[in-house]
């Protein structure tokens, strides 16, 4: 499936990361890092190989994020950067596009993994703080403007992904997963499933969402269950990644064209074995 450069780059960070994890469980380590950067190749943003100021800070996160310890010792000046901007913003509202106006405070996760990764000084400790204070219960705004205000609610696949990322950061996850279970839960006996927003809200499908039926909604389902490994609560990942693999099945063998197209999107994959590698690794 045709996506965008942000999309597959997210998708190879995360198959990366993956890879990381599971060679925790093999004495030899598969040689499959290289492969997925070949995917990279294909894309003309990263062929450019962009400096750092005047790259897109999410790009240089995932760069960092899916990249080998001895290439990351090559990015000091991508982790830098990063710093340099989040101490720059108010939480939250660092762009992580330097093209667009909206901020997304969710994916704020990923930059911290990154500016943290060597040990911050006082004052990015500071900024950390502030910003996990923002999105810690859950009732963060999704989008904000450069100054701050709302454009969207909050929604359940934003602090899912916070959750996926803030296991490697040093916070006590458990106010945040408590709020995901509190507004967005589904139960549907031995399966379980996240509505994207709340009741007050319109479940409109979008490209963060992914395909929404029946309240269900696919993105938050699916990266909650990494969030539930984050959180160890082993039998709420059983329950998510089950029912995402039972209509993951369906659709493929029944489903309409455009949703077997998301569903065997790279991302998809990526996002599905991400959940699945964080729960093997947890294991051991």
């Amino acid at each position: 499936q045709e996506i965008g450069w942000e999309q597959t780059l997210i998708a190879v960070s995360w198959i990366s990361e993956s890879d990381r994890e599971l060679a925790q469980l093999t004495s030899a380590r598969a040689q499959t890092m290289n492969t997925y950067f070949e995917v990279l190749a294909q894309i003309r943003y990263e062929v450019a190989r962009p400096a750092p100021e005047v790259a897109d800070p999410i790009f240089l996160a995932h760069r960092w994020l899916g990249s080998s310890d001895s290439v990351r010792a090559s990015l000091s000046a991508d982790v830098a950067h990063i710093r340099r901007s989040l101490l720059a913003h108010p939480p939250g509202a660092s762009p992580i596009y330097r093209s667009m106006e909206t901020r997304w405070p969710a994916d704020h996760a990923e930059l911290w993994r990154v500016a943290l990764s060597p040990t911050p000084n006082h004052e990015e400790q500071a900024a950390f703080e502030r910003w996990w204070n923002l999105v810690k219960d859950g009732d963060f705004a999704a989008e904000i403007d450069s100054n701050g205000q709302q454009l969207a609610p909050p929604r359940a696949s934003s602090i899912a992904w916070i959750l996926r990322h803030a296991a490697y950061l040093p916070v006590d996850l458990s106010p945040l997963y408590r709020a995901l279970l509190k507004d967005y839960f589904i139960g549907l006996g031995p399966f379980a499933a996240f509505r994207e927003y709340t009741s007050k809200h319109a479940a409109q499908a979008d490209l963060d969402s992914g395909p929404i039926v029946f309240e269900i909604a696919a993105a938050p389902t699916t990266i909650g269950a990494s969030a539930a490994v984050a959180a160890k609560d082993e039998l709420l990942f059983w329950r998510l990644y089950l029912l995402d693999r039972f209509i993951s099945t369906a659709v493929d063998a029944v489903g309409p064209s455009e949703l077997r197209k998301v569903n065997s999107s790279l991302l998809a994959v990526a996002v599905r074995l991400s959940a699945l590698s964080a729960y093997s690794a947890s294991k051991y």
